[in-house]
């Protein structure tokens, strides 16, 4: 319930819209994220799933540095992680 409640949030938060046939996200290298990139994904867990956003973080914390600050590449890495 709460993986569901997450998507839903992102999906909303950043205005998401699937289109049919998108690729999906680029897998995450081996280096650590930066501290803005880690930083940026605390936030927006913090923000769209307060009960449980330690998960969020830690479910999404590898993929952090491909999200370069934006809200719908979350929510689209989110999705794919979360569904399949």
């Amino acid at each position: 319930m709460a993986v569901m409640f997450l998507l839903l949030m992102l999906a909303i938060t950043a205005g998401f819209n699937a289109s049919p046939g998108a690729a999906a996200p680029v897998v995450p290298g081996k280096a650590p994220a930066s501290a803005a990139a880690t930083a940026f994904l605390r936030t927006i867990c913090n923000d769209t799933l307060k009960t449980d956003a330690q998960s969020c973080y830690d479910e999404l914390l590898p993929y952090a540095e491909s999200f370069k600050g934006n809200e719908a590449k979350v929510a689209e890495v989110a999705t794919t992680i979360f569904v399949d």
